[in-house]
C-alpha cells in the first residue's frame, strides 16, 4: 500500500512527487532555487534594458542611411525582452517538472537573438562598405567628368 495520501491531496498535488518538500500543494515554491533563478532572470532583464540603452546612443550617433537597421536591432531586442518577461510570467506558474525546460528554451532564444544580432551587423558593415565604395565611385565620376570638360 501507498503511504496514506488521500485523493483529494493527490488531485490537488497532481499525482505523487520524488522530493514533496519542495513545493507547496499549488504549485508554488518557497525554496531558494527558485527564486535564485529568478534573480538571474531578472540580471538578465537589467542587461537586456542597458543593452537597449546602448542601441539608443548608437542610433543617436548613426547617421539617417543606418537609420532602419538599427531599428530593426531595436525591434530584436524589444523582442527578446518580451519573450523574457513572458518566460518569467510562465515561471512563476508552472510546476518544477516544466523547470529546466523552460530554461533551455530560454537559453536557445538568447542564442537565436544573438546569431541574428550578429547577422545584422554583418549586414550593416557590408552596407557601409558598398555606401563608401559607391561615394568614392561616385567622386571619381565626378573627377572624370571634371577632366573630361
Amino acid at each position: 500500500m501507498l503511504p496514506s495520501t488521500s485523493d483529494a491531496e493527490l488531485m490537488v498535488k497532481g499525482g505523487y512527487d520524488d522530493n514533496d518538500e519542495e513545493e507547496n500543494g499549488d504549485g508554488y515554491y518557497d525554496n531558494d532555487y527558485y527564486n535564485w533563478i529568478m534573480m538571474m532572470l531578472l540580471i538578465i532583464m537589467v542587461v537586456m534594458m542597458i543593452m537597449m540603452m546602448m542601441m539608443m546612443m548608437m542610433m543617436m550617433m548613426m547617421m539617417m542611411m543606418m537609420m532602419m537597421m538599427m531599428m530593426m536591432m531595436m525591434m530584436m531586442m524589444m523582442m527578446m525582452m518580451i519573450m523574457v518577461m513572458m518566460m518569467m510570467m510562465m515561471m512563476i506558474i508552472i510546476r518544477r517538472r516544466m523547470m529546466m525546460l523552460m530554461i533551455t528554451m530560454i537559453m536557445i532564444m538568447m542564442m537565436m537573438m544573438m546569431m541574428m544580432m550578429m547577422m545584422m551587423m554583418m549586414m550593416m558593415m557590408m552596407m557601409m562598405m558598398t555606401m563608401m565604395m559607391m561615394n568614392i565611385e561616385d567622386e571619381m565620376m565626378m573627377i572624370m567628368m571634371m577632366m573630361m570638360r
